[in-house]
């Protein structure tokens, strides 16, 4: 028995690979394969990744292959700007594996102010036991089991990863999904106030460049950036805009030695008063963002902990047409600060309440405009 989880991993994963059908490469794009077989495959793709004590492990199933079980549901045309589909995003519920030391741990990453999710009764931070979909008469139910912790267990585990002893049974939620106004990875508007918002979902050159052209029409407003809904990409898109030339952003050890990334402030420039909402399902690039606003003096941090995953990683192919990401490269602060297994924490701490988000409202929201006008 391996006392290292990866090397135990590694093991699982090499018995995977030797006990692929060998093939030529033609018929490694589509093999044939049924649907308790690719439920199988995913299943022990998932076990081998929670053995890794590193996050940016993970597996992407072979999607040419699926069986037509398990392929997605077409997405319903409408003439209005809503969804009318089965996802988890329609029920407005998000999940996040946060990370905490060699641990991790799966919770309610955020539930959106409004949605069905909020009108169950659900609340962020609570653990999720179980998750399941049903049909019923053409309506999609979620179904889901979850651990109704109390505001500071909810803060404990979101810092540490650590249960109550006692920890409450487990409550259990059935609530019906609805066409909800569709949440794209770009959003910016502007506040009654004058202070502007901008929420985006990935660090590409796309959406950063969306948010570069509302920076630089923003003059002096302030500026609320939401990385809640963001999992990472390339820091320095966006860090380029915002932090003076030269300055160190973060360091890059891999086997060649560490390097710095430094800031080349390319226009146009931002100056102003800036909040970043930040919380479990920000992570990677979005991490490092936070933590390099914050440090120099540029942004105040509202929310709650972020998710500790900020290695860089690779994808390499499989035998059977999917792939595997690996980390490959360590990342820390110029201060030597480590942000892996750890997150950041916010200056502001923000829970929301289920009265608070069955009410439609987002108290981090509201506490990030408040501390820009104080």
């Amino acid at each position: 028995m391996h006392s290292n989880p990866a090397g135990a991993a590694l093991d699982l994963l090499k018995t995977q690979i030797e006990n692929q059908p060998k093939s030529s490469q033609s018929n490694r794009q589509k093999p044939e394969i049924t649907s308790q077989a690719y439920q199988s495959r995913v299943l022990r793709s998932l076990q081998m990744a929670q053995l890794f004590p590193a996050s940016h492990m993970g597996f992407t199933a072979p999607s040419a292959q699926l069986p037509a079980s398990t392929q997605p549901a077409r997405k319903t045309k409408s003439t209005s700007p809503t969804r009318c589909e089965t996802t988890l995003g329609s029920s407005g519920l998000w999940l996040s594996t946060v990370r905490r030391l060699n641990s991790r741990i799966l919770i309610i990453g955020e539930i959106d102010p409004g949605s069905p999710a909020a009108e169950a009764g659900l609340r962020p931070g609570w653990p999720l036991q179980m998750y399941t979909e049903r049909v019923d008469a053409g309506h999609t139910h979620v179904i889901v089991d979850v651990l109704p912790l109390s505001d500071a267990d909810v803060r404990k585990l979101a810092l540490h990863n650590t249960l109550p002893s006692l920890s409450p049974g487990p409550r259990h939620f059935d609530f019906e999904t609805r066409c909800v106004p569709d949440k794209t990875h770009f959003e910016s508007r502007q506040l009654p106030d004058g202070t502007l918002y901008i929420r985006f979902n990935d660090f590409n050159a796309s959406e950063t460049a969306s948010v570069a052209s509302v920076l630089q029409g923003a003059g002096m407003h302030p500026v609320i950036l939401d990385l809640r809904y963001n999992e990472g990409g390339f820091a320095s898109l966006l860090l380029d805009h915002l932090i003076p030339h030269g300055m160190p952003l973060y360091n890059i050890q891999d086997r060649t030695g560490t390097h710095t990334l430094r800031a080349r402030y390319e226009s146009p420039q931002y100056d102003g008063r800036l909040a970043v909402l930040i919380g479990p399902s920000t992570s990677s690039a979005a991490e490092i963002s936070a933590w390099v606003l914050h440090q120099a003096g540029r942004a105040i941090l509202i929310g709650r902990p972020t998710n500790g995953s900020v290695l860089g990683s690779r994808n390499y192919p499989l035998p059977d047409g999917g792939s595997i990401q690996i980390a490959v490269d360590n990342v820390t602060m110029p201060d030597g600060t480590v942000l892996e297994s750890r997150g950041i924490a916010p200056d502001i701490e923000i829970e929301p309440t289920p009265d608070q988000l069955r009410a439609g409202r987002d108290p981090a929201l509201e506490a990030a405009d408040r501390a820009l006008h104080r």
